[in-house]
């Protein structure tokens, strides 16, 4: 919230309406009947801020009330899904002046609302909807408040302080007891349960309080240096568990051991679970999953800076600044395991006015920014996880709950691993593993020379001032990584230390998919390892070569080129636009993984193994080597106003993914992650580049807004504003999203007929429809 309130009493009434009548559809994809969607969308704002005390006192308020209704159709699941959120947002802002030259704020909101989703059958070859299946309740947001004291104690010096603390919460909870089923031929899910899991409690607590001041002075040249600190502790509480009986606690929140899912897969030639069990090609087979997680974690973030605008002379001004970012993290013990404490990050840029009357400038901006690792990372090695699948045949016979019958679990396939506990079955070496649910130590989990992720970014540019109206630019943007922290199998790298040392027993334990650490890519992992090794009592701290954990450096490279024009708005028309011409490429996106809709920060499959980082660096996701904006604005009369916003972007390249190398060849231990790597039917599929060079891509992505304001003057102090927004006004369609998983897991046969098809469109046109009243 920024606005304040002032020595005069204002208020304010904005409404929104989008009403479904003018709405127009979208294509259906084979996973969606996008054209049975339906949304409503009304809202309604009131603000009001004056003079509690004049000149010294003020108080701003605001409410929005929302009734926000949408109904979307699923194929794959197998329902019609009808959401209504009708939670006000509200929010007061209180300023005050005890004396000149200090100013106290402080601002509260609460943006906590509920989602509450009524789930329907929905059958696609009829298009018809049937009974109620579950009531799911989605929380989001939460309260915040800041509070914040600015001095301005000389004219040469200023200083300020702030605290604040933000909530929020994510719960999802669903009335529907019953288990998850999906077919994952087809992606169908046969089950009346359309979660796999159920998240409650779920929610986030953020602390901040920083200092900063301002400081001026003459030497050579004028100089506004700006110095301070800020320290951030986060907190995280969240517990997971599968959907199905005893998923809940007495108070309603998600417990152990909750349910497990059921997962229906076609044998390939090559299947090792179908080798093992004597079935043929096209045979289904079950998995049987679990995986629940769950606890609360800390962190904090700190930061100190300095920094100095120098204006040399009147025409070149140089900023130099250093930032020192320090990042921990803690177990759900609260012991410190991440903590990186020397991420400097220098700052320098300069500008210069070559003709010394603004018409012409020079800039040029290098700057290093870190990331800390986020909290997600500490839930997942700390909060207990268990992940793991049994696998059974089946005869083919469901019961009157869609759960597949199973007949016998099938055993000793080629890669099993150790169960960490049965479900229906004998246990042993008969599992498909992610997470043990071990209690790890925190030595075991984070390398003890991790670096932070960072980037560099130099900015270079140049503008011109044609006239009183017409300003161009150009400006080139350079970004590198230069390192990522991420979760790292070192399992072969235990083996070859054990190897070197000449220590027996260790291939029993680190077996491929043992030990995870946060570590960064291609550089020596300093580690406790999980076990102990050759008879000792505990577990020994070593040194793994990077050569021996064989995982390539990150790499992630942006570089634009952005062409700028600016017609400023003389009292009758503007108008403004860019071309940019990028090319981003790597082998990380970031700190998710948007192919294979990986939304988990800081874990992604991305260094998990060596052979899943074949092919990987290429186009990202993120790639659009072309996109042109143009926006602007005509005053047909003193109260009306026409404007218009008009993009055009260039596709985005997809791959094909699959089953690593097609089988395992007894090295490529991310084989048995399933449909996970760059390849496809066994060949090598570069990311970006389709399937066998055969480029797939998304469309080209056309967009044109138009926007209409009327003003009329009321007959008591105020104004009314109507308002009409039409977004992509000529209903363009174009494909936004393509499906590039190429392979079923664990089945190279041949490509999913799904490959390739359009699984989104760009949002159909929709109008906005809108009155201000102010007074």
């Amino acid at each position: 919230m920024t606005k304040a309130g002032t020595n005069d009493w204002t208020a304010g009434l904005h409404l929104n309406w989008e009403p479904d009548s003018l709405r127009s559809t979208t294509k259906d994809t084979y996973r969606d009947r996008n054209g049975k969607d339906t949304n409503n969308n009304l809202s309604a704002i009131a603000e009001v801020g004056g003079p509690i005390i004049r000149d010294r006192l003020f108080a701003y308020g605001l409410i929005e009330f929302r009734d926000i209704k949408n109904g979307h159709s699923s194929i794959e699941s197998g329902a019609r899904f009808v959401d209504r959120d009708n939670d006000p947002i509200w929010g007061v802002k209180l300023d005050a002046y005890p004396l000149d030259d200090h100013h106290l704020e402080f601002t509260y909101f609460d943006t906590g609302t509920e989602r509450r989703r009524t789930t329907l059958a929905f059958d696609a070859a009829t298009d018809t909807v049937g009974d109620e299946l579950s009531q799911t309740r989605h929380r989001s947001g939460g309260a915040s408040y800041v509070a914040r004291y600015t001095g301005n104690l000389a004219e040469w010096f200023t200083i300020s302080g702030a605290y604040g603390v933000s909530k929020e919460r994510f719960d999802v909870l669903t009335n529907n007891d019953g288990n998850y089923v999906r077919d994952e031929l087809t992606g169908v899910v046969l089950s009346d349960q359309k979660l796999e899991s159920v998240q409650a409690l779920y929610k986030t607590r953020r602390e901040f309080y920083r200092i900063d001041a301002d400081l001026y002075f003459s030497l050579l040249g004028d100089h506004h240096v700006r110095f301070g600190m800020d320290t951030e502790n986060t907190k995280l509480l969240k517990a997971s568990v599968p959907t199905g009986a005893d998923g809940y606690d007495a108070n309603g929140l998600a417990a152990a051991p909750g349910g497990v899912s059921y997962y229906l897969n076609v044998c390939g030639t090559d299947t090792p679970q179908c080798l093992a069990a004597g079935l043929g090609a096209d045979d289904v087979y079950v998995g049987v999953g679990y995986g629940s997680i769950g606890g609360g974690f800390k962190g904090k973030n700190k930061a100190y800076y300095v920094q100095d605008e120098w204006n040399v002379t009147p025409r070149l001004t140089v900023n130099l600044g250093v930032r020192l970012d320090q990042f921990a993290n803690y177990s759900n013990a609260g012991v410190k395991y991440i903590d990186l404490d020397n991420a400097w990050a220098p700052r320098i840029g300069a500008s210069y006015d070559v003709s010394g009357d603004g018409r012409i400038k020079l800039y040029a901006n290098y700057g290093r920014y870190y990331l800390p690792v986020a909290s997600n990372v500490s839930v997942v090695s700390f909060g207990s996880p268990i992940s793991f699948t049994e696998y059974w045949q089946t005869d083919g016979t469901f019961s009157a709950s869609s759960i597949p019958t199973l007949t016998t679990q099938i055993t000793g396939w080629a890669g099993g691993q150790a169960c960490p506990a049965p479900i229906f079955g004998v246990g042993g070496a008969n599992c498909n593993v992610i997470a043990t649910g071990a209690l790890r130590d925190p030595g075991q989990v984070a390398s003890r020379n991790l670096k932070a992720s960072e980037e560099d970014e130099i900015i270079v540019g140049a503008s011109y001032r044609f006239n009183e109206q017409w300003t161009f630019g150009v400006a080139y943007t350079r970004r590198r990584l230069l390192s990522v922290a991420d979760d790292i199998a070192i399992d072969a790298a235990v083996r070859s230390y054990c190897d070197a040392e000449g220590i027996a027993g260790c291939d029993d334990i680190w077996s491929g998919y043992h030990q995870y650490v946060i570590a960064n890519p291609n550089r020596d992992i300093e580690i406790t390892l999980s076990d102990p090794i050759n008879g000792e009592a505990t577990p020994r701290t070593v040194t793994l070569n990077a050569e021996d954990i064989g995982i390539p450096s990150a790499a992630r490279k942006y570089d634009a080129v952005e062409f700028t024009f600016d017609r400023a708005f003389d009292g009758v028309w503007s108008l403004r636009g860019s071309y940019t011409w990028s090319k981003s490429r790597g082998n990380v996106e970031g700190f998710v993984q948007s192919d294979f809709s990986q939304s988990g920060t800081g874990l992604t499959r991305d260094f998990d193994q060596p052979d899943l980082m074949e092919g990987a660096y290429g186009k990202l996701p993120n790639h659009r080597a072309h996109q042109f904006k143009v926006w602007g604005a005509y005053q047909v009369t003193n109260a009306l106003l026409l404007g218009f916003n008009a993009s055009l972007s260039s596709p985005r390249h997809y791959g094909c993914i699959g089953n690593s190398r097609g089988g395992f060849d007894g090295t490529n231990l991310g084989y048995y992650y399933g449909a996970w790597s760059q390849y496809c039917l066994g060949r090598l599929q570069p990311r970006g580049t389709g399937f066998d060079g055969a480029a797939l891509k998304s469309d080209w992505i056309k967009n044109v807004d138009v926007s209409v304001r009327y003003d009329i003057d009321l007959p008591v102090m105020g104004k009314a504003t109507l308002r009409a927004d039409v977004f992509n006004l000529f209903n363009f369609k174009g494909v936004s999203d393509v499906d590039q998983i190429g392979e079923l897991d664990f089945n190279s046969d041949a490509l999913r007929p799904e490959y390739g098809s359009p699984i989104g469109y760009q949002r159909p046109r929709y109008i906005r429809l809108g009155l201000d009243l102010v007074f």
